[in-house]
């Protein structure tokens, strides 16, 4: 209540002059008062504004082994959000904070693991081959999945663990 006060009496006081220097005073007083009140307004926008992404860190089991190679998709439930995939290097798995998730979503979360096979792929140039990789997971953890996660702070602040079985 001290700004009001203040405010009314200095409000008060340029009452008390005259109508050339009110005037003059009171559209001074009037600019300075937007002035004031857009600095406050733009640091509690800035103080109180939307939380900035969530970054998420965690680890992809499949029967008690961690998944070396893989990829994790999270998926928004609503349309508010984009997909952001992050892949699984020896089970484990990170969305960094810069591209993260928004903060207190729902997301479905689909998950595919690939191990080789023992087959080479032939190129073009003869010289180089890859191996043959497939995907090995089932399908109730990736395109029929119905894992989801919330985006709690509190909640994936420590990491995901997800155990995946048989």
């Amino acid at each position: 209540m001290l700004a009001y006060d203040i405010a009314v009496e200095f409000y008060r006081e340029i009452l008390r002059k005259p109508p050339a220097v009110r005037a003059v005073t009171a559209g001074v007083a009037t600019l300075f008062t937007i002035y004031v009140l857009l600095a406050v307004w733009w640091i509690f926008a800035w103080l109180l504004g939307p939380p900035g992404p969530v970054g998420i860190t965690g680890r992809v089991t499949y029967a008690g082994t961690p998944v070396e190679q893989g990829a994790v998709a999270f998926e928004p439930e609503s349309f508010q959000g984009q997909r952001r995939e992050v892949l699984i290097t020896l089970g484990d798995f990170a969305v960094p904070q810069e591209a993260g998730l928004r903060p207190n979503e729902t997301y479905r979360v689909r998950i595919r693991g690939f191990r080789k096979t023992g087959r080479k792929y032939e190129n073009a140039d003869m010289s180089k081959s890859s191996d043959e990789e497939v995907q090995y997971l089932p399908e109730r953890y990736n395109a029929s999945s119905e894992l989801t996660v919330i985006t709690d702070r509190d909640r994936v602040g420590s990491g995901i663990q997800f155990d995946l079985m048989p």
